[in-house]
Protein backbone atom coordinates (compact mmCIF):
# COMPACT_ATOMS: atom_id res chain seq x y z
CA UNK A 1 0.00 0.00 0.00
CA UNK A 2 2.87 2.45 0.41
CA UNK A 3 4.01 2.44 -2.91
CA UNK A 4 0.45 2.53 -4.36
CA UNK A 5 0.17 5.74 -2.38
CA UNK A 6 3.28 6.97 -3.60
CA UNK A 7 2.11 6.08 -6.96
CA UNK A 8 -1.13 7.89 -6.39
CA UNK A 9 0.64 11.14 -5.25
CA UNK A 10 2.09 10.79 -8.05
CA UNK A 11 -0.67 10.92 -10.57
CA UNK A 12 -1.30 14.14 -9.21
CA UNK A 13 1.96 15.63 -9.75
CA UNK A 14 2.73 14.38 -13.33
CA UNK A 15 -1.03 15.11 -14.04
CA UNK A 16 -0.46 18.87 -13.02
CA UNK A 17 3.03 19.01 -15.26
CA UNK A 18 1.58 17.53 -18.06
CA UNK A 19 -1.36 19.86 -18.13
CA UNK A 20 1.12 22.89 -17.56
CA UNK A 21 4.18 21.59 -19.77
CA UNK A 22 2.70 19.97 -22.34
CA UNK A 23 4.60 16.87 -21.86
CA UNK A 24 7.48 16.34 -24.30
CA UNK A 25 7.19 15.82 -28.56
CA UNK A 26 6.31 12.33 -29.92
CA UNK A 27 9.16 10.24 -30.76
CA UNK A 28 11.86 12.00 -28.61
CA UNK A 29 13.77 9.85 -26.27
CA UNK A 30 15.29 10.80 -22.64
CA UNK A 31 18.65 12.31 -23.31
CA UNK A 32 19.44 11.14 -19.85
CA UNK A 33 19.37 7.48 -20.95
CA UNK A 34 22.70 5.75 -21.73
CA UNK A 35 21.90 4.76 -25.25
CA UNK A 36 25.80 2.95 -25.31
CA UNK A 37 25.07 -0.14 -23.83
CA UNK A 38 22.98 -3.32 -25.81
CA UNK A 39 19.87 -4.61 -24.31
CA UNK A 40 19.22 -8.41 -23.36
CA UNK A 41 16.02 -9.57 -23.66
CA UNK A 42 14.26 -12.69 -22.05
CA UNK A 43 10.80 -13.44 -22.65
CA UNK A 44 9.43 -16.70 -21.41
CA UNK A 45 5.83 -18.00 -22.23
CA UNK A 46 4.24 -21.22 -21.16
CA UNK A 47 0.57 -22.38 -22.10
CA UNK A 48 1.36 -26.15 -22.42
CA UNK A 49 1.16 -27.26 -18.63
CA UNK A 50 0.47 -30.62 -17.89
CA UNK A 51 -2.27 -31.68 -14.86
CA UNK A 52 -3.79 -34.30 -13.15
CA UNK A 53 -6.21 -34.28 -9.91
CA UNK A 54 -5.97 -30.02 -10.21
CA UNK A 55 -8.01 -29.00 -7.54
CA UNK A 56 -8.64 -25.65 -9.73
CA UNK A 57 -8.92 -24.84 -13.30
CA UNK A 58 -4.74 -24.76 -14.87
CA UNK A 59 -5.59 -23.90 -18.00
CA UNK A 60 -3.76 -21.16 -19.49
CA UNK A 61 -4.42 -19.09 -22.78
CA UNK A 62 -2.56 -16.25 -23.26
CA UNK A 63 1.48 -16.61 -21.86
CA UNK A 64 2.29 -17.50 -24.98
CA UNK A 65 0.83 -14.13 -27.19
CA UNK A 66 2.13 -11.84 -24.31
CA UNK A 67 5.43 -13.57 -24.16
CA UNK A 68 5.50 -12.95 -27.73
CA UNK A 69 3.86 -9.32 -27.77
CA UNK A 70 5.99 -8.39 -25.28
CA UNK A 71 9.47 -9.24 -27.05
CA UNK A 72 8.56 -7.52 -29.87
CA UNK A 73 7.42 -4.38 -28.15
CA UNK A 74 10.85 -4.72 -26.18
CA UNK A 75 12.76 -5.18 -29.64
CA UNK A 76 11.27 -2.46 -30.85
CA UNK A 77 11.71 0.18 -28.35
CA UNK A 78 15.37 -1.26 -27.88
CA UNK A 79 15.81 -0.83 -31.53
CA UNK A 80 14.42 3.03 -31.82
CA UNK A 81 16.94 4.14 -28.21
CA UNK A 82 19.72 1.67 -28.50
CA UNK A 83 20.06 1.72 -32.48
CA UNK A 84 19.06 -1.42 -32.87
CA UNK A 85 22.00 -2.84 -30.40
CA UNK A 86 19.99 -6.27 -29.25
CA UNK A 87 20.23 -9.85 -27.96
CA UNK A 88 16.63 -11.18 -27.63
CA UNK A 89 15.67 -14.59 -26.56
CA UNK A 90 12.06 -15.60 -27.14
CA UNK A 91 11.00 -19.08 -24.94
CA UNK A 92 8.49 -20.36 -25.84
CA UNK A 93 6.43 -23.69 -24.57
CA UNK A 94 9.28 -26.34 -25.62
CA UNK A 95 12.00 -23.81 -25.81
CA UNK A 96 11.00 -22.82 -22.04
CA UNK A 97 11.84 -25.66 -20.50
CA UNK A 98 14.14 -25.64 -17.26
CA UNK A 99 17.61 -26.16 -18.86
CA UNK A 100 17.17 -23.54 -21.54
CA UNK A 101 15.87 -20.66 -19.62
CA UNK A 102 19.02 -21.19 -17.44
CA UNK A 103 21.66 -21.66 -20.68
CA UNK A 104 20.06 -18.39 -21.43
CA UNK A 105 20.53 -16.78 -18.51
CA UNK A 106 24.29 -18.24 -18.55
CA UNK A 107 24.43 -16.35 -21.87
CA UNK A 108 23.23 -12.94 -20.46
CA UNK A 109 25.69 -13.61 -17.54
CA UNK A 110 28.30 -13.85 -19.97
CA UNK A 111 27.92 -11.19 -22.32
CA UNK A 112 26.03 -8.44 -20.67
CA UNK A 113 28.40 -5.43 -19.16
CA UNK A 114 27.56 -2.52 -16.44
CA UNK A 115 26.44 -0.23 -19.22
CA UNK A 116 23.84 -2.75 -20.93
CA UNK A 117 19.86 -3.04 -20.29
CA UNK A 118 18.51 -6.30 -18.96
CA UNK A 119 15.38 -7.33 -19.54
CA UNK A 120 13.40 -10.14 -18.07
CA UNK A 121 9.78 -11.19 -18.59
CA UNK A 122 7.87 -14.42 -17.73
CA UNK A 123 4.52 -15.63 -18.58
CA UNK A 124 3.34 -18.69 -16.88
CA UNK A 125 2.94 -20.60 -13.90
CA UNK A 126 4.31 -19.92 -10.76
CA UNK A 127 3.85 -21.74 -6.98
CA UNK A 128 4.51 -20.39 -3.60
CA UNK A 129 5.23 -23.21 -1.91
CA UNK A 130 6.75 -23.84 1.86
CA UNK A 131 10.46 -24.82 2.12
CA UNK A 132 12.09 -26.59 4.29
CA UNK A 133 12.18 -24.29 7.17
CA UNK A 134 8.37 -23.57 6.27
CA UNK A 135 9.04 -20.12 4.75
CA UNK A 136 7.17 -19.36 1.34
CA UNK A 137 9.39 -19.06 -2.12
CA UNK A 138 8.12 -18.69 -5.38
CA UNK A 139 8.76 -21.60 -8.21
CA UNK A 140 8.70 -20.33 -11.66
CA UNK A 141 7.03 -23.62 -12.96
CA UNK A 142 8.54 -24.19 -16.71
CA UNK A 143 7.84 -26.59 -19.41
CA UNK A 144 8.24 -30.16 -18.89
CA UNK A 145 6.61 -31.30 -16.16
CA UNK A 146 4.13 -34.49 -15.82
CA UNK A 147 2.11 -32.77 -13.77
CA UNK A 148 2.08 -29.34 -12.00
CA UNK A 149 0.08 -29.99 -9.20
CA UNK A 150 2.50 -32.40 -7.94
CA UNK A 151 4.25 -30.62 -5.52
CA UNK A 152 7.25 -32.36 -5.23
CA UNK A 153 7.55 -32.41 -8.61
CA UNK A 154 7.29 -28.59 -9.07
CA UNK A 155 9.96 -28.21 -6.39
CA UNK A 156 12.53 -30.49 -7.91
CA UNK A 157 11.93 -29.52 -11.95
CA UNK A 158 10.79 -25.40 -11.41
CA UNK A 159 13.64 -22.35 -11.06
CA UNK A 160 13.25 -21.20 -7.39
CA UNK A 161 13.46 -17.35 -6.79
CA UNK A 162 16.64 -17.71 -4.72
CA UNK A 163 18.08 -19.87 -7.55
CA UNK A 164 17.04 -16.99 -10.11
CA UNK A 165 18.33 -14.73 -7.67
CA UNK A 166 21.60 -16.05 -7.30
CA UNK A 167 21.93 -15.54 -10.95
CA UNK A 168 20.39 -12.42 -11.61
CA UNK A 169 23.14 -11.11 -8.79
CA UNK A 170 25.92 -12.00 -11.43
CA UNK A 171 24.46 -10.05 -14.66
CA UNK A 172 26.58 -7.20 -14.76
CA UNK A 173 23.74 -5.02 -16.82
CA UNK A 174 23.10 -2.10 -14.07
CA UNK A 175 19.79 -1.19 -15.81
CA UNK A 176 17.54 -4.09 -15.29
CA UNK A 177 13.36 -4.96 -15.90
CA UNK A 178 11.33 -7.44 -14.10
CA UNK A 179 7.91 -8.08 -15.62
CA UNK A 180 5.90 -10.85 -14.52
CA UNK A 181 2.09 -11.40 -14.17
CA UNK A 182 2.37 -14.99 -13.07
CA UNK A 183 1.11 -14.47 -9.94
CA UNK A 184 -1.20 -16.95 -8.21
CA UNK A 185 -1.80 -15.33 -4.56
CA UNK A 186 -2.36 -12.35 -2.99
CA UNK A 187 1.67 -12.31 -2.19
CA UNK A 188 3.29 -12.65 -5.17
CA UNK A 189 4.25 -8.87 -6.22
CA UNK A 190 5.88 -8.62 -2.21
CA UNK A 191 7.45 -12.13 -2.49
CA UNK A 192 8.90 -11.68 -5.97
CA UNK A 193 10.52 -7.98 -5.41
CA UNK A 194 11.78 -8.87 -2.22
CA UNK A 195 13.54 -12.24 -3.06
CA UNK A 196 15.39 -9.99 -6.04
CA UNK A 197 16.04 -7.13 -4.45
CA UNK A 198 19.39 -6.70 -2.57
CA UNK A 199 19.82 -7.75 0.70
CA UNK A 200 19.31 -4.52 2.50
CA UNK A 201 18.02 -0.78 1.83
CA UNK A 202 21.96 0.39 2.67
CA UNK A 203 23.25 -2.02 0.16
CA UNK A 204 20.52 -1.23 -2.20
CA UNK A 205 20.80 2.70 -1.66
CA UNK A 206 24.76 2.61 -2.76
CA UNK A 207 24.67 -0.26 -5.20
CA UNK A 208 24.90 0.77 -8.75
CA UNK A 209 22.46 -1.38 -10.09
CA UNK A 210 19.01 0.43 -11.41
CA UNK A 211 16.39 -2.49 -11.18
CA UNK A 212 12.69 -1.90 -12.13
CA UNK A 213 9.86 -3.93 -11.17
CA UNK A 214 6.35 -4.09 -12.59
CA UNK A 215 4.07 -6.38 -10.93
CA UNK A 216 0.42 -7.27 -9.63
CA UNK A 217 -0.97 -5.72 -6.91
CA UNK A 218 -2.32 -8.81 -5.89
CA UNK A 219 -3.20 -11.85 -8.53
CA UNK A 220 -2.13 -12.05 -12.05
CA UNK A 221 -4.38 -12.39 -14.70
CA UNK A 222 -4.94 -14.50 -17.93
CA UNK A 223 -7.17 -11.97 -19.64
CA UNK A 224 -9.51 -8.82 -18.34
CA UNK A 225 -12.91 -6.62 -19.03
CA UNK A 226 -11.68 -3.55 -20.62
CA UNK A 227 -14.98 -1.48 -20.46
CA UNK A 228 -16.86 -4.25 -21.37
CA UNK A 229 -14.27 -5.39 -23.76
CA UNK A 230 -12.83 -8.74 -23.21
CA UNK A 231 -9.28 -8.80 -23.82
CA UNK A 232 -6.75 -11.82 -24.34
CA UNK A 233 -3.84 -11.09 -22.70
CA UNK A 234 -2.63 -9.65 -19.03
CA UNK A 235 -3.10 -6.59 -18.13
CA UNK A 236 0.34 -5.57 -17.72
CA UNK A 237 1.39 -6.92 -20.93
CA UNK A 238 -1.61 -5.22 -22.86
CA UNK A 239 -0.87 -1.63 -20.76
CA UNK A 240 2.79 -1.55 -21.26
CA UNK A 241 2.26 -2.51 -25.70
CA UNK A 242 -0.49 0.47 -25.93
CA UNK A 243 1.64 3.19 -24.23
CA UNK A 244 1.25 6.99 -25.83
CA UNK A 245 3.98 7.36 -28.89
CA UNK A 246 5.62 10.00 -26.84
CA UNK A 247 6.67 7.14 -24.05
CA UNK A 248 9.49 4.91 -24.13
CA UNK A 249 10.62 2.09 -21.95
CA UNK A 250 13.88 3.02 -21.18
CA UNK A 251 12.36 6.06 -19.64
CA UNK A 252 11.86 3.62 -16.49
CA UNK A 253 16.33 3.86 -16.38
CA UNK A 254 16.06 7.64 -17.31
CA UNK A 255 15.50 11.14 -15.96
CA UNK A 256 12.67 11.02 -12.80
CA UNK A 257 10.23 13.50 -14.72
CA UNK A 258 10.04 11.24 -17.81
CA UNK A 259 10.08 8.06 -16.09
CA UNK A 260 7.25 9.29 -13.89
CA UNK A 261 5.03 10.27 -17.21
CA UNK A 262 5.63 6.70 -18.24
CA UNK A 263 4.52 5.33 -15.03
CA UNK A 264 1.03 7.85 -15.27
CA UNK A 265 0.60 6.45 -18.79
CA UNK A 266 0.27 2.77 -17.31
CA UNK A 267 -1.69 3.85 -14.58
CA UNK A 268 -4.41 6.14 -16.61
CA UNK A 269 -4.96 3.00 -18.44
CA UNK A 270 -5.63 0.83 -15.57
CA UNK A 271 -7.78 3.97 -14.31
CA UNK A 272 -9.23 4.16 -17.87
CA UNK A 273 -10.50 0.10 -18.35
CA UNK A 274 -12.27 0.53 -14.67
CA UNK A 275 -10.60 -2.91 -13.78
CA UNK A 276 -12.50 -5.11 -11.15
CA UNK A 277 -8.91 -6.12 -9.44
CA UNK A 278 -8.02 -2.38 -7.88
CA UNK A 279 -5.27 -1.41 -7.71
CA UNK A 280 -3.48 -3.89 -10.36
CA UNK A 281 -0.27 -2.51 -11.53
CA UNK A 282 2.37 -1.66 -9.60
CA UNK A 283 6.05 -0.20 -9.77
CA UNK A 284 8.72 -0.75 -8.13
CA UNK A 285 12.12 1.36 -8.48
CA UNK A 286 14.98 -0.33 -6.30
CA UNK A 287 17.22 2.60 -6.18
CA UNK A 288 14.67 5.79 -6.11
CA UNK A 289 12.48 4.30 -3.42
CA UNK A 290 15.28 2.95 -1.40
CA UNK A 291 13.10 3.69 1.95
CA UNK A 292 10.52 1.46 0.58
CA UNK A 293 12.61 -1.35 0.91
CA UNK A 294 11.53 -1.75 5.13
CA UNK A 295 8.40 -2.83 3.68
CA UNK A 296 9.40 -5.82 2.46
CA UNK A 297 11.18 -7.13 5.23
CA UNK A 298 9.92 -8.79 8.50
CA UNK A 299 10.90 -7.02 11.74
CA UNK A 300 13.50 -9.76 12.43
CA UNK A 301 14.90 -9.61 9.09
CA UNK A 302 15.08 -5.71 9.83
CA UNK A 303 16.89 -6.31 12.72
CA UNK A 304 19.40 -8.45 11.14
CA UNK A 305 20.16 -6.02 8.32
CA UNK A 306 21.30 -3.66 11.39
CA UNK A 307 23.87 -5.24 12.34
CA UNK A 308 27.47 -5.26 11.64
CA UNK A 309 28.98 -1.74 11.11
CA UNK A 310 27.13 1.30 11.47
CA UNK A 311 25.45 2.84 8.54
CA UNK A 312 26.65 6.36 7.47
CA UNK A 313 24.26 8.53 5.85
CA UNK A 314 26.44 11.48 5.23
CA UNK A 315 29.36 12.87 4.07
CA UNK A 316 32.16 12.50 6.38
CA UNK A 317 35.45 15.02 6.95
CA UNK A 318 38.18 12.91 5.96
CA UNK A 319 40.82 15.06 7.30
CA UNK A 320 39.59 14.49 10.44
CA UNK A 321 40.21 10.47 10.19
CA UNK A 322 43.15 8.51 12.18
CA UNK A 323 44.51 6.62 9.40
CA UNK A 324 48.29 7.17 7.82
CA UNK A 325 48.81 5.07 3.93
CA UNK A 326 46.84 2.85 2.29
CA UNK A 327 48.55 -0.23 0.73
CA UNK A 328 47.60 -2.97 -1.50
CA UNK A 329 48.61 -5.99 -2.95
CA UNK A 330 46.55 -7.71 -5.57
CA UNK A 331 47.83 -11.01 -7.33
CA UNK A 332 46.27 -12.54 -9.79
CA UNK A 333 47.59 -16.13 -11.30
CA UNK A 334 46.33 -17.82 -14.53
CA UNK A 335 49.35 -19.48 -15.74
CA UNK A 336 50.89 -22.47 -13.71
CA UNK A 337 53.70 -24.72 -13.99
CA UNK A 338 51.62 -28.30 -13.39
CA UNK A 339 48.18 -26.92 -12.53
CA UNK A 340 45.55 -26.27 -15.36
CA UNK A 341 45.78 -22.58 -16.23
CA UNK A 342 42.48 -20.04 -15.50
CA UNK A 343 41.20 -17.70 -17.48
CA UNK A 344 40.19 -14.60 -15.16
CA UNK A 345 42.12 -14.17 -12.32
CA UNK A 346 44.94 -11.65 -13.57
CA UNK A 347 41.67 -9.82 -15.41
CA UNK A 348 40.34 -9.65 -11.87
CA UNK A 349 43.25 -8.93 -10.51
CA UNK A 350 44.02 -5.24 -12.71
CA UNK A 351 40.71 -4.14 -12.50
CA UNK A 352 40.45 -4.53 -8.46
CA UNK A 353 43.93 -2.94 -8.18
CA UNK A 354 42.55 0.12 -10.60
CA UNK A 355 39.47 0.36 -8.40
CA UNK A 356 41.58 0.22 -5.46
CA UNK A 357 44.21 2.94 -6.75
CA UNK A 358 41.71 5.41 -8.62
CA UNK A 359 38.94 5.09 -6.21
CA UNK A 360 40.34 4.57 -3.07
CA UNK A 361 43.66 5.94 -2.89
CA UNK A 362 45.32 3.04 -1.99
CA UNK A 363 49.28 2.22 -2.92
CA UNK A 364 48.96 -0.67 -5.22
CA UNK A 365 51.23 -3.44 -5.42
CA UNK A 366 49.93 -5.64 -8.43
CA UNK A 367 51.36 -9.09 -9.13
CA UNK A 368 50.47 -10.84 -11.82
CA UNK A 369 51.39 -15.06 -12.15
CA UNK A 370 54.29 -14.65 -9.55
CA UNK A 371 56.40 -17.18 -8.16
CA UNK A 372 56.10 -18.03 -4.10
CA UNK A 373 59.16 -16.26 -3.34
CA UNK A 374 58.33 -12.88 -4.82
CA UNK A 375 54.77 -12.97 -2.49
CA UNK A 376 56.37 -13.66 0.20
CA UNK A 377 59.26 -10.62 -0.68
CA UNK A 378 56.66 -8.27 -1.38
CA UNK A 379 54.84 -9.38 2.39
CA UNK A 380 58.34 -9.38 4.04
CA UNK A 381 58.83 -5.69 2.73
CA UNK A 382 55.46 -3.84 3.98
CA UNK A 383 56.97 -5.12 7.56
CA UNK A 384 59.27 -2.22 7.13
CA UNK A 385 57.32 0.56 5.00
CA UNK A 386 54.52 0.68 7.32
CA UNK A 387 53.72 1.90 10.69
CA UNK A 388 50.33 1.03 13.24
CA UNK A 389 48.13 3.64 11.10
CA UNK A 390 48.46 2.19 7.74
CA UNK A 391 46.26 0.13 6.26
CA UNK A 392 46.87 -3.19 4.19
CA UNK A 393 44.49 -5.47 2.27
CA UNK A 394 45.68 -8.13 0.67
CA UNK A 395 43.54 -9.84 -2.56
CA UNK A 396 44.39 -13.03 -3.84
CA UNK A 397 42.57 -14.68 -7.36
CA UNK A 398 43.90 -17.69 -8.48
CA UNK A 399 44.25 -21.80 -7.61
CA UNK A 400 43.98 -23.10 -3.79
CA UNK A 401 43.74 -26.46 -2.42
CA UNK A 402 43.44 -28.03 0.97
CA UNK A 403 45.06 -31.39 2.29
CA UNK A 404 43.17 -33.04 4.64
CA UNK A 405 45.08 -36.08 5.19
CA UNK A 406 48.04 -34.11 6.81
CA UNK A 407 48.69 -30.38 6.96
CA UNK A 408 44.35 -30.19 7.67
CA UNK A 409 45.28 -27.02 6.05
CA UNK A 410 44.50 -24.72 2.95
CA UNK A 411 47.16 -23.28 0.06
CA UNK A 412 47.79 -20.87 -2.03
CA UNK A 413 48.71 -22.41 -5.05
CA UNK A 414 51.83 -20.23 -7.33
CA UNK A 415 52.71 -20.34 -10.67
CA UNK A 416 56.00 -22.58 -9.90
CA UNK A 417 53.52 -24.63 -7.56
CA UNK A 418 54.56 -28.32 -8.57
CA UNK A 419 51.32 -30.87 -8.59
CA UNK A 420 50.39 -32.24 -5.28
CA UNK A 421 51.66 -35.58 -6.63
CA UNK A 422 55.58 -34.15 -6.83
CA UNK A 423 54.99 -32.05 -3.51
CA UNK A 424 53.27 -34.11 -1.35
CA UNK A 425 54.58 -31.86 1.16
CA UNK A 426 52.84 -28.69 -0.23
CA UNK A 427 57.02 -26.82 -0.44
CA UNK A 428 56.06 -24.96 -3.45
CA UNK A 429 52.64 -23.69 -1.86
CA UNK A 430 51.61 -20.90 0.52
CA UNK A 431 50.16 -22.63 3.19
CA UNK A 432 47.08 -20.45 4.97
CA UNK A 433 48.41 -20.90 8.59
CA UNK A 434 51.75 -19.65 8.09
CA UNK A 435 50.64 -16.95 5.64
CA UNK A 436 48.20 -16.16 8.42
CA UNK A 437 51.11 -15.94 11.11
CA UNK A 438 53.38 -13.78 9.01
CA UNK A 439 50.05 -11.05 7.87
CA UNK A 440 49.26 -10.93 11.47
CA UNK A 441 52.77 -10.42 12.16
CA UNK A 442 52.79 -6.81 10.11
CA UNK A 443 53.06 -3.42 11.53
CA UNK A 444 49.28 -2.36 10.60
CA UNK A 445 46.57 -2.19 13.00
CA UNK A 446 44.12 -2.60 9.74
CA UNK A 447 44.33 -5.69 7.72
CA UNK A 448 41.77 -7.32 5.06
CA UNK A 449 42.44 -10.44 3.18
CA UNK A 450 40.20 -11.15 0.27
CA UNK A 451 40.78 -14.85 -1.21
CA UNK A 452 39.21 -15.15 -4.49
CA UNK A 453 40.21 -19.22 -4.90
CA UNK A 454 38.89 -22.52 -3.94
CA UNK A 455 39.05 -23.54 0.09
CA UNK A 456 39.79 -20.20 0.88
CA UNK A 457 37.70 -20.10 3.87
CA UNK A 458 39.94 -22.55 5.67
CA UNK A 459 42.39 -19.13 5.78
CA UNK A 460 40.61 -19.75 9.32
CA UNK A 461 40.69 -22.28 11.04
CA UNK A 462 37.39 -21.39 13.03
CA UNK A 463 35.74 -20.96 9.61
CA UNK A 464 33.14 -18.87 11.01
CA UNK A 465 31.13 -15.01 10.32
CA UNK A 466 31.22 -12.92 12.92
CA UNK A 467 29.22 -9.55 13.27
CA UNK A 468 28.49 -7.26 15.26
CA UNK A 469 25.87 -5.52 17.29
CA UNK A 470 25.41 -1.82 16.41
CA UNK A 471 22.64 -0.05 18.48
CA UNK A 472 21.97 3.42 16.58
CA UNK A 473 22.82 4.71 13.58
CA UNK A 474 25.77 7.67 13.69
CA UNK A 475 25.97 11.20 11.92
CA UNK A 476 27.94 14.17 11.34
CA UNK A 477 30.53 14.47 14.14
CA UNK A 478 29.34 11.22 15.93
CA UNK A 479 30.18 8.82 12.11
CA UNK A 480 33.68 10.65 12.65
CA UNK A 481 34.76 9.21 16.11
CA UNK A 482 33.26 6.46 15.49
CA UNK A 483 34.95 5.97 12.73
CA UNK A 484 38.58 6.63 14.64
CA UNK A 485 37.61 4.21 17.30
CA UNK A 486 37.59 1.45 14.44
CA UNK A 487 40.47 2.45 13.17
CA UNK A 488 42.59 2.05 17.12
CA UNK A 489 41.33 -2.01 16.66
CA UNK A 490 43.69 -4.47 16.21
CA UNK A 491 41.79 -5.32 12.87
CA UNK A 492 42.74 -8.74 11.23
CA UNK A 493 39.66 -9.84 9.13
CA UNK A 494 39.34 -11.40 6.02
CA UNK A 495 36.69 -12.63 3.26
CA UNK A 496 36.78 -15.56 0.74
CA UNK A 497 34.54 -16.40 -1.91
CA UNK A 498 33.62 -19.69 -0.41
CA UNK A 499 33.55 -21.93 2.50
CA UNK A 500 35.94 -25.66 1.95
CA UNK A 501 34.64 -25.69 -1.15
CA UNK A 502 35.41 -24.93 -4.80
CA UNK A 503 34.83 -21.64 -6.64
CA UNK A 504 33.99 -20.64 -10.28
CA UNK A 505 36.29 -18.85 -12.26
CA UNK A 506 33.71 -17.69 -14.56
CA UNK A 507 33.70 -17.68 -18.00
CA UNK A 508 36.37 -17.32 -20.17
CA UNK A 509 37.36 -13.55 -20.61
CA UNK A 510 34.95 -12.20 -17.77
CA UNK A 511 35.69 -12.04 -14.13
CA UNK A 512 34.84 -14.70 -11.04
CA UNK A 513 31.23 -14.40 -9.91
CA UNK A 514 32.93 -13.46 -6.71
CA UNK A 515 35.16 -10.60 -8.34
CA UNK A 516 31.82 -9.00 -10.12
CA UNK A 517 30.24 -8.24 -6.87
CA UNK A 518 33.13 -7.08 -5.33
CA UNK A 519 34.06 -4.63 -7.62
CA UNK A 520 30.27 -3.69 -7.90
CA UNK A 521 31.08 -3.30 -3.93
CA UNK A 522 34.22 -1.27 -4.53
CA UNK A 523 32.02 0.76 -7.38
CA UNK A 524 29.73 2.46 -5.31
CA UNK A 525 32.71 4.23 -3.39
CA UNK A 526 31.01 3.67 -0.33
CA UNK A 527 27.79 5.88 -1.30
CA UNK A 528 27.36 9.45 0.19
CA UNK A 529 29.87 9.02 2.98
CA UNK A 530 32.57 7.80 0.71
CA UNK A 531 32.91 4.76 3.42
CA UNK A 532 32.65 1.39 2.57
CA UNK A 533 33.53 -1.43 5.27
CA UNK A 534 34.23 -4.89 5.00
CA UNK A 535 30.77 -5.93 6.37
CA UNK A 536 29.18 -3.51 3.49
CA UNK A 537 31.54 -5.42 1.22
CA UNK A 538 30.46 -8.73 2.36
CA UNK A 539 26.83 -7.45 1.52
CA UNK A 540 27.51 -7.58 -1.98
CA UNK A 541 29.15 -11.14 -2.34
CA UNK A 542 27.02 -13.40 0.36
CA UNK A 543 24.62 -14.78 -1.70
CA UNK A 544 26.51 -16.36 -4.00
CA UNK A 545 26.04 -19.55 -4.90
CA UNK A 546 29.76 -20.21 -3.82
CA UNK A 547 29.00 -19.24 0.07
CA UNK A 548 31.26 -16.51 0.68
CA UNK A 549 32.77 -16.00 4.09
CA UNK A 550 33.61 -13.68 6.38
CA UNK A 551 35.88 -13.79 9.36
CA UNK A 552 38.71 -12.49 11.66
CA UNK A 553 42.28 -14.01 12.56
CA UNK A 554 45.25 -14.11 14.52
CA UNK A 555 45.24 -10.64 17.37
CA UNK A 556 41.75 -9.56 15.42
CA UNK A 557 39.98 -7.52 17.94
CA UNK A 558 35.98 -7.63 19.24
CA UNK A 559 34.26 -4.89 16.99
CA UNK A 560 37.06 -4.08 15.00
CA UNK A 561 35.69 -3.02 11.46
CA UNK A 562 38.05 -2.70 7.60
CA UNK A 563 37.18 0.76 6.92
CA UNK A 564 38.05 1.96 3.09
CA UNK A 565 38.00 5.47 2.41
CA UNK A 566 37.05 7.07 -0.82
CA UNK A 567 39.53 9.44 -2.49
Amino acid sequence: MIIRLLITCLLIVVSWFTLCAGGITAGSIDTSINKNGYAYIISIGVNDYKSRNCPYNMLFDNCLSDAKLLDSFFTQQSVSTLQGKINHYLLLNQSANKDSILAYLNLVIEKAKPEDYFIFNFAGRTDMLAGANGDKEIYFVPFGLQNICDTAEVKSKSISLSQLRGLLQLVQANHQLFVSEAGNSEDFGKMFVKGLIESSPDIASISSKNRVFIVPDKFGLDYFNCNSQIIQGAPISYFLRNISSSRNIFELFGNKTNRNKFVYDVIHQEHACNLPQKPYTTFFFEKELVDDLKYFFTRQEEKQNQRGAAVFNTAIDKSKLAIGKKFALVIGTNEYKEWTPLNNAVKDAEAIAAELENSFGFDVRLLKNPLLDTVYSVIRSYSKQMDSSDQLLIYFAGHGDFDEQFFNDGFLVMKNSASTKNDPYRKTYIQHSALQRIINNLPSRQILVVFDVCYGGTFDEKVSKKSYKVNEQKTGNAQENYINKKLEHHTRVYISSGNKNTVPDGYKGEHSPFAIRFLEALRTKGGISGILTKSRIFSFVEGLDSEPIMGGFGDDEPGSEFILIAK
